[in-house]
């Protein structure tokens, strides 16, 4: 059996994390970094499974742990996912969460949508 390594894992302090949609090649897991304010960080596994790089942070999440992220059906690779633009305001001062899309095409690499 082979253990599952998360890249920058020491750097990371979380206490929950919630497995999205993801394409048959990877495993997507978001794992939730801000628990005052539901924001979250998204890492994509190797095709393997094992070995897992940070794809996108400050990921928006809900009370419920469902993340604000949408594969296309049909379309492998391609997702959209709502991120928090103003994580430090969140996180230190409370402020309204502020949300801008992105999206990826191949399944981590993700730019800007709108």
């Amino acid at each position: 059996m082979n253990r599952a390594q998360l890249h920058c894992l020491t750097q990371l302090t979380y206490s929950a994390y919630t497995v999205v949609e993801s394409s048959t090649h990877s495993v997507a897991v978001d794992i939730l970094t801000s628990p005052s304010a539901n924001i979250g960080t998204l890492f994509v596994s190797s095709s393997e499974g094992t070995y897992f790089v940070e794809a996108l942070a400050d990921t928006n999440r809900n009370e419920y742990g469902i993340v604000d992220y949408e594969t296309l059906v049909g379309l492998d690779g391609i997702g959209i996912a709502n991120v928090v633009a103003n994580r430090e305001e969140v996180v230190g001062w409370n402020e309204v969460k502020k949300l801008k899309s992105v999206i990826t095409f191949d399944d981590g690499e993700f730019c800007s949508f709108g």
